[in-house]
C-alpha cells in the first residue's frame, strides 16, 4: 500500500513539473518584461545669435593695440592681446558654453600662429636673402598673424556664438481704437 501512495506522489509529482507547466511556472516568476517607451520629442527650439558680443571684444582689443602701436606702450598691447585671446571664450562661458568656450580660444591661439607661421614661410620663399630681406620676412608674417586672428574672430562671430533657446509660443490678442470703431486683432507663435 506505501508503494502505490509513493508512486501515486511521484506521479503527481512529475505531473506538475512536466516542461509545459515549467515554462508557464518559470515565466510566471520572471519580473515583466521593460515595454520600449517612445523617446519623448525635444521641445522646439530657436537659435540666438550673440556674435554682437565676440565682435565688440574684438573691436575693444583692436582699439587697444592700434593705441599701443601709437603709443609704443607695451603694457597696452599686452592688454590689447589679453583681451583678443580671454574675451571671446569668457562670452561663450557667460552665455552657459564651454565647449564653444574652448574651441574659441583654441581658435585665436592657432589661427594667428599658423598665419604667421604661413607669412614666414611664404616671405622667406620669395624675398631672398640681403639687406631687407629679414625685416620683409617678419613684416609678411606679422600680416599672416594679423589675417589669421581676423579668420578666427570671424569664425568665433559667425559659427561658434550662435546657441539655442526655447521657442517662445504664446497668443496675444488686441482691441484698438480707431475713428470709425475699434480694430480686432491677435497674433501667435505656435
Amino acid at each position: 500500500m506505501r508503494t502505490i501512495a509513493t508512486a501515486a506522489t511521484l506521479a503527481l509529482l512529475l505531473g506538475l513539473s512536466s516542461p509545459a507547466s515549467a515554462t508557464e511556472s518559470s515565466t510566471a516568476l520572471q519580473p515583466p518584461q521593460a515595454e520600449e517607451i517612445p523617446a519623448a520629442k525635444e521641445p522646439p527650439t530657436d537659435t540666438r545669435w550673440y556674435g554682437y558680443q565676440t565682435l565688440l571684444a574684438d573691436a575693444a582689443s583692436t582699439a587697444l593695440l592700434i593705441g599701443a602701436a601709437k603709443s609704443e606702450t607695451p603694457t597696452l598691447a599686452a592688454l590689447g592681446l589679453g583681451t583678443y585671446l580671454i574675451a571671446g571664450p569668457v562670452i561663450h562661458l557667460a552665455n552657459g558654453r564651454p565647449k564653444a568656450a574652448g574651441t574659441s580660444l583654441a581658435l585665436r591661439l592657432s589661427l594667428p600662429l599658423a598665419g604667421a607661421a604661413l607669412g614666414v614661410g611664404l616671405g622667406a620663399a620669395t624675398v631672398g636673402t640681403g639687406g631687407w630681406a629679414g625685416l620683409v620676412v617678419l613684416f609678411v608674417g606679422a600680416i599672416g598673424g594679423i589675417a589669421g586672428a581676423g579668420v578666427a574672430s570671424i569664425i568665433d562671430a559667425t559659427t561658434l556664438a550662435r546657441e539655442k533657446v526655447p521657442r517662445n509660443s504664446g497668443f496675444t490678442m488686441g482691441v484698438v481704437p480707431t475713428r470709425g470703431g475699434l480694430t480686432v486683432g491677435a497674433a501667435g507663435t505656435f
